[in-house]
């Protein structure tokens, strides 16, 4: 009705992410919500766009959203179906057995300039869910070589040196010279060559 919007709670998210928007059971002390989606002022009831703001349907004055609730079994937020056995019941056990089940989705319409000014979730409503854990992954570290022999800066001849020599007879079966750097040629920043001349050359006054 009119006053759908009244049900609608706002969760703020982490260093400035747009806010994800509820549908509770309650306008003062909730005990159940419902997943609308994330953005829903500025992608939705602002301008809409039809990419950011795919769970609505944009109705003029008033959006269309979907709903989703908690799906246990997939651990996720699913969009909830509703089948016409839950509307019109069942005249005797099986009665919709046979008939193509194409269910409706649930969905709510909300009034655009209602969402202007969207209540805060109560904190007690706010927990640590399965989410959390993707934040709290410690940094990751670059891969071993092993998985890209190939990466850029990678000494792939001296690996695979180190790799065929490790694994015969406790590395003592390979014997080879020091190769130099292949970022830096042996003849970088070093004066050519000069000779002395000899004694002998001197003497004759070859020189």
């Amino acid at each position: 009705g009119g006053h759908a919007a009244d049900y609608v709670f706002q969760l703020p998210q982490r260093k400035g992410a747009p806010s994800d928007y509820y549908i509770c059971d309650s306008r003062e002390r909730p005990q159940h919500c419902a997943l609308i989606g994330g953005n829903l002022q500025h992608a939705c009831a602002d301008w809409y766009d039809p990419q950011m703001c795919n769970f609505c349907e944009d109705k003029g004055d008033s959006l269309v959203c979907q709903v989703r609730g908690w799906n246990g079994y997939y651990n996720k937020w699913a969009k909830v179906p509703i089948y016409p056995r839950d509307l019109l019941g069942e005249l005797y056990r099986g009665e919709f057995r046979d008939t193509f089940a194409r269910p409706m989705w649930a969905s709510v319409e909300l009034k655009k300039d209602a969402l202007a000014d969207v209540k805060l979730l109560p904190d007690y409503m706010v927990g640590i869910g399965p989410a959390q854990k993707v934040l709290k992954v410690p940094k990751l570290t670059k891969p071993p070589l092993w998985v890209n022999p190939f990466a850029a800066g990678a000494d792939v001849t001296g690996f695979l040196l180190t790799t065929l020599c490790a694994g015969s007879a406790g590395g003592t079966g390979c014997t080879f010279l020091r190769r130099p750097n292949r970022r830096r040629p042996p003849w970088h920043g070093a004066s050519p060559r000069t000779l002395a001349p000899s004694k002998l050359a001197m003497a004759h006054d070859f020189l």
